[in-house]
């Protein structure tokens, strides 16, 4: 009798133990993903809240937003289900599969094929996401990634970019700090520097690739840009290139930036006789109130710029209304406009504190400029000028007028121009009289700040 009694004693317990086995097989500890479109800054999104039909979306990622972190559960054979943090709702495909469906929130259910998606190994860590009933389509964010960009189904693709998602662990991962901003799209610089100025400034970096813009970029307040050298490009897009007269980079009252280590192109005719007469076509513009030459305040303060190459621009820079400017290692050339003696490789006014100069002679220089100067500087005060080139310029070398104070130039190497001036032109000079130009053209070297 006790044999018989322990035989249903042990017979319950190895059923309780397969009924839990099976219970445990069902609950799996989800992981949170944000799932980031490739190549892009931009991230799935559900929106606030947990709304019944609500349409999905891209926006800037970061993995500290609600709104973008995903919890995956594990359906079998591969598929997985995402719901949406914090709530009962998860990614839908809709019932059956057409291109431009909708991918929404809607209840959760283990059964609903409709939420069941295949992760399917693209490239570069990357994943397709393919709908379980229908296995031609796949979810989409379209070209490219902008904010509120709907994501929908379209027919599978590996290739295709637009179907390939990185899946960032939120808690493994954690969203970089304001620091540091990687910005390896194409197109979404324009977005990144609006992202890194919304988290109270950071550095922005650029990887080794043309970066196009329909618009200048604005810069902001203690947002840096780092990129990778020469073969780090920042253009306007082909599309408007060739009409667009904006400014690249435009700072309008901007404090506490550095930028370095990439190239502006922009795309002013540079043939002498051309008509091309975009003034506003610029590499840098900064502008705002205030003459530091004369006690007044700057909205722009504090700049430092290192091996920046600009090219083909009206001016490569054009700095107004700035006090505490550092240039190390400048490359600007070819730049100027048919309208002599306006627009140049560089162009310094109503600016103070400024330190320029090349660290070795061959890095960088202010060359070439088919129409203007080298330098044109005025109302400046407080400025060193070490081992610069300045050579083949059309027009003069380093031309100075309207008050220059407390100007040292070291190992100026000023040679070959007046090319092709119209008017007064000179290697070296300085307009107004003594009384307005304080000149030291022998001074001693001074450290790189």
């Amino acid at each position: 009798m006790k044999f018989k009694s322990l035989n249903i004693n042990k017979a319950a317990l190895i059923t309780s133990i397969s009924l839990f086995s099976l219970l445990s097989s069902s609950i799996i500890s989800a992981q949170v993903f944000n799932i980031q479109k490739r190549n892009t800054e931009f991230s799935i999104d559900g929106n606030k809240g947990a709304i019944e039909g609500q349409q999905t979306y891209l926006w800037a990622t970061n993995n500290d937003n609600i709104n973008q972190q995903w919890e995956e559960i594990n359906r079998g054979n591969g598929f997985y289900t995402y719901q949406k943090a914090d709530t009962s709702m998860c990614l839908d495909g809709g019932n059956g599969g057409t291109r431009n469906q909708e991918i929404i929130l809607w209840p959760c259910g283990s059964n609903n094929q409709n939420q069941h998606w295949r992760k399917v190994s693209t490239s570069d860590n990357s994943f397709r996401l393919e709908k379980r009933n229908s296995a031609g389509f796949s979810i989409d964010g379209n070209h490219g990634g902008d904010f509120r960009q709907a994501i929908y189904l379209w027919d599978s693709n590996n290739s295709n970019i637009n179907q390939q998602w990185i899946f960032r662990d939120v808690e493994a991962q954690p969203e970089p700090t304001a620091s540091v901003s990687n910005c390896t799209g194409t197109f979404d610089l324009p977005q990144c520097m609006e992202r890194t100025a919304n988290n109270g400034g950071g550095t922005i970096v650029l990887a080794a690739k043309t970066y196009r813009l329909s618009e200048s970029l604005e810069l902001r307040d203690n947002v840096n840009i780092v990129g990778q050298g020469k073969s780090t490009i920042i253009r306007f897009s082909d599309d408007v290139a060739n009409t667009i007269n904006e400014p690249m980079l435009l700072g309008l009252g901007v404090n506490d930036i550095e930028l370095k280590d990439f190239t502006i192109r922009c795309s002013i005719d540079q043939n002498r006789n051309s008509d091309d007469l975009r003034n506003d076509h610029q590499g840098i513009f900064m502008d705002g109130p205030g003459d530091p030459s004369k006690g007044e305040r700057t909205d722009n303060n504090n700049v430092r710029m290192e091996r920046i190459e600009a090219y083909y621009c009206s001016n490569g820079m054009h700095l107004k209304g700035l006090t505490g400017f550092i240039g190390i290692d400048l490359d600007l050339h070819h730049n100027g406009n048919t309208e002599r003696d306006l627009f140049h490789n560089i162009y310094l006014r109503r600016v103070a504190d400024v330190h320029m100069s090349q660290t070795e002679n061959d890095n960088g220089g202010y060359y070439a400029s088919n129409r203007g100067h080298g330098l044109r500087l005025s109302h400046i005060d407080n400025a060193y000028f070490g081992n610069l080139a300045v050579y083949d310029n059309a027009d003069h070398g380093v031309h100075m007028t309207d008050g220059v104070f407390n100007m040292r130039f070291y190992n100026l190497r000023n040679n070959n121009n007046c090319a092709d001036f119209a008017g007064a032109c000179g290697e070296f000079r300085c307009y107004g009289g003594s009384e307005n130009c304080d000149i030291n053209e022998d001074a001693s070297k001074e450290d790189n700040p």
